[in-house]
């Protein structure tokens, strides 16, 4: 039987566990954590900015046809780096005179900016465009044989378009990036006239004796390296002579930059008789020059010829017989 001393402590004991327990009760539940915040939604992506393009002489005096189509590169900045798949993008010019607009020639699309406006760029263009350069190490095939197109042999480039060396970025905008193509071939043209007692005209041959017509065009460093394939070249004849009516002729070809020995005759003429006339036309400094332009006028005689008007300048701009629908 529990004494009174034990029953006490036992009610004491109690009395503490329901105080305890009470205790426990009062104390504050812990906190949910609270959510995190959304994060904020990313920012819309740059639009994609085309390059807009123009090709451009030094005097914007050339006219462009509707055969002048450009290839176009553009690289990282003071490399030769592609930027992205910018690599000899075919783009057709405007047909006009001046600077002109260039657009993607069909199948191929326009060339972009970098999306990163901290990268800068700069461009490289050439004529006329020469899909898979990429499987010609670079070299665009020259060859003068087949005068009849002359479009197709105008070989002009544009090098380290890079805006006077602080390159381009989408921050161009649509202001457009000049392509100054400058002339890489040399122009030769013989207006052949009629003397006092000369020949008959009519039926006149007209052809350059051998000289180089197969070349490569380096379009990474503009260069040109030396001609091969030596064969006479038939000029193209932009105006057919006519005795009846006293009209000259006037032949045209374009050709390869090159020296031209003393002694190379530069024209033979065969009149519809069998009278062969050859004529050296010696060149400024015994040389064909790319960007220039070689005029001579011929006058023939019953037994010589008289080379007159003799003119070489900067093959600028399409003058007389030369803006004819032939070029």
């Amino acid at each position: 039987m529990k004494t009174k001393k034990q029953y006490l402590y036992g009610m004491a004991a109690v009395a503490a566990a329901i105080c305890l327990a009470l205790a426990s009760c009062g104390k504050d539940e812990p906190k949910p954590t609270p959510p995190e915040p959304p994060l904020p939604p990313d920012p819309p992506a740059p639009a994609a900015i085309t390059a807009h393009l123009t090709a451009q002489t030094d005097d914007d005096q050339w006219t462009w046809g509707d055969l002048d189509n450009v290839g176009v590169y553009m690289f990282d900045l003071g490399t030769l780096n592609v930027t992205g798949e910018s690599g000899n993008v075919g783009y057709k010019v405007a047909a006009g005179k001046g600077a002109q607009a260039l657009a993607p020639i069909e199948g191929q699309g326009a060339i972009m900016f970098p999306l990163d406006e901290r990268l800068k760029v700069e461009f490289m263009a050439y004529m006329p465009y020469q899909a898979g350069l990429a499987d010609l190490d670079w070299q665009v095939p020259v060859d003068v044989k087949d005068q009849s197109s002359q479009r197709s042999l105008n070989l002009m480039w544009a090098g380290k378009i890079d805006n006077d060396g602080k390159g381009y970025t989408r921050q161009q905008g649509e202001t457009p990036v000049p392509l100054k193509l400058q002339q890489q071939m040399s122009f030769w043209q013989v207006t052949v006239v009629k003397g006092e007692a000369g020949p008959n005209l009519n039926g006149l041959l007209v052809s350059i004796p051998a000289l180089p017509t197969h070349s490569n065009f380096d379009v990474r460093t503009g260069t040109m390296a030396e001609g091969t394939e030596m064969l006479p070249i038939a000029p193209l004849t932009l105006q057919a002579p006519n005795n009846a009516l006293g009209t000259s002729g006037i032949y045209g070809a374009t050709l390869i930059p090159q020296n031209i020995s003393a002694n190379q005759n530069m024209v033979q003429l065969t009149t519809s008789d069998g009278t062969v006339f050859s004529e050296k036309l010696i060149a400024s400094g015994n040389a064909l020059e790319k960007g220039k332009l070689y005029e001579y006028t011929i006058t023939l005689y019953r037994d010589k010829a008289v080379i007159s008007n003799a003119t070489i300048k900067d093959w600028t701009e399409f003058s007389g017989a030369l803006g004819g629908d032939a070029y």
